[in-house]
C-alpha cells in the first residue's frame, strides 16, 4: 500500500511541478512531512509503552487509537514527500550547474543522496531503540528548518532554460534577496537570450 501511495502522489508533481515550482514544492513537502513526524512523535510518546524480549529487541506497545493516528502520518508523511522532494531532489541538481560540470557535479549529488540514505537506514534503527519517539521529533525538526533553508537559499528555476542558471545562481547567496534582480533580468529580457549571446 505504501508504494502505491508514493507512485500516486508522485504523478501531481511531475505533472504540475513547473506550475508549482521548486521552492514551493519543496517547503509544502517539508512542511507536510514535518507535521507528519511530529504528530507522529506525539501519539508515539504520550501513549507507548515499551517492552523487550530476551534477545534485547525493543517492542512498542501503542493503545489501538494512537496506533491508527501514527498509521495514518506515515501515509502523510509518504505523500508529501513524493509530491515534493522525491522528485525535485532529483530535478533540481539536475538543471542548476553549469554545462560544463554538469555530468560531474549530477553525479556527486546523486551519489550523495544514496549515501546519505544508508546511512540514515544504519543510524534508524539504533536511534529507534534508544530514543523511540525522539527520532520523530528530530525528523520533524529537520523538515521544519529545510522549509528555512529552501526559503533562504534555494533559487527558484522553474521555466528557465540550462543557460539561465549562470545567470540564476550568480548573484546573492541570498535567494530570498535576490528576487529583484531576477526580476530585472527578466524585465530587460536577458534571461534566455543567454544562450544566443554565446552561440
Amino acid at each position: 500500500l505504501s508504494g502505491v501511495v508514493n507512485c500516486l502522489f508522485t504523478i501531481p508533481a511531475i505533472l504540475w511541478i513547473d506550475r508549482w515550482g521548486r521552492r514551493k514544492t519543496l517547503m509544502f513537502g517539508s512542511l507536510g512531512c514535518g507535521i507528519a513526524y511530529f504528530v507522529q512523535a506525539v501519539a508515539t510518546g504520550a501513549t507507548q509503552h515499551k517492552t523487550f524480549d530476551e534477545n534485547g529487541d525493543l517492542y512498542l506497545n501503542l493503545p489501538t487509537g494512537p496506533s491508527y493516528v501514527v498509521i495514518a502520518m506515515i501515509y502523510i508523511f509518504i505523500a508529501s514527500f513524493a509530491m515534493s522532494w522525491g522528485p525535485v531532489s532529483w530535478v533540481y541538481p539536475s538543471e542548476i550547474f553549469p554545462m560544463h560540470i554538469r555530468s560531474k557535479a549530477n553525479s556527486i549529488t546523486t551519489a550523495a543522496n544514496w549515501l546519505f540514505n544508508f546511512g540514515i537506514s544504519l543510524v534508524s534503527p539504533i536511534l529507534i531503540k534508544h530514543i523511540t519517539w525522539g527520532l520523530d521529533l528530530i525528523f520533524a525538526i529537520i523538515m521544519f528548518v529545510s522549509i528555512g533553508i529552501v526559503y533562504l537559499f534555494f533559487p527558484e528555476t522553474k521555466n528557465r532554460s540550462l543557460e539561465d542558471m549562470e545567470i540564476i545562481f550568480g548573484g546573492s547567496v541570498w535567494a530570498h534577496r535576490d528576487k529583484k534582480r531576477i526580476a530585472e533580468y527578466d524585465a530587460s529580457g536577458m534571461l534566455g537570450q543567454v544562450e544566443k549571446q554565446n552561440t
